[in-house]
């Protein structure tokens, strides 16, 4: 009898129970063990697609425009790293976030309208928080928040920048004050 080794990987989580059983069988030369993991579910865990690029040869103004069209084409997160590029030039590393499955598209996108001639991508694990927005009444009117739930259970709140902005605008109290302000009222 040919002995089986069963190998796979343990998916992410946290391990509740390990349970160990010993088969009726006693083939030679090989234990008959099973070992068996109950996994418990944690925040929620996915894969997404890195792509880098270097860019030395273009201007801030151009760079900006081509990182605001990425977000628009519904990247997960893009942000530039000033690096020391070829020949001691400065330049940047371009990082462009998305959802795993579109690295072919956000490639050619940022191929498309930076003036980079080749991109580097990855796959990486990522695993965010449970969150929704919300809307709460202050006393300068309607603020929608961003409500986060670490993993202890604890709620964190975070004014979304446009509401922020706007009250601002109308009532002319300046950000920083105002965030003072409306913290006094959040749940």
């Amino acid at each position: 009898i040919q002995p089986t080794l069963i190998i796979c990987t343990v998916p992410s989580g946290r391990i509740s129970a390990v349970g160990y059983g010993a088969g009726t069988r006693d083939p030679e030369g090989a234990p008959n063990v099973l070992r068996a993991l109950l996994i418990a579910d944690e925040a929620a865990e996915g894969l997404v697609c890195v792509i880098e690029a270097q860019v030395d040869d273009m201007t801030p103004e151009w760079l900006a425009g081509a990182m605001e069209k990425l977000r628009g084409e519904g990247a997960l997160d893009v942000f530039s790293t000033p690096v020391q590029a070829k020949k001691g030039r400065p330049g940047w590393t371009v990082t462009v976030l998305c959802p795993e499955g579109e690295e072919t598209r956000f490639s050619e996108l940022l191929l498309e309208h930076t003036t980079t001639i080749g991109v580097r991508f990855s796959r990486w694990r990522r695993r965010e928080l449970p969150r929704e927005v919300r809307t709460v009444d202050t006393p300068y009117g309607p603020l929608r928040v961003k409500a986060a739930v670490a993993p202890s259970g604890h709620v964190r709140l975070h004014p979304e920048w446009e509401d922020l902005k706007a009250i601002s605008d109308r009532t002319g109290l300046p950000i920083h004050r105002l965030v003072e302000e409306i913290g006094k009222h959040l749940p």
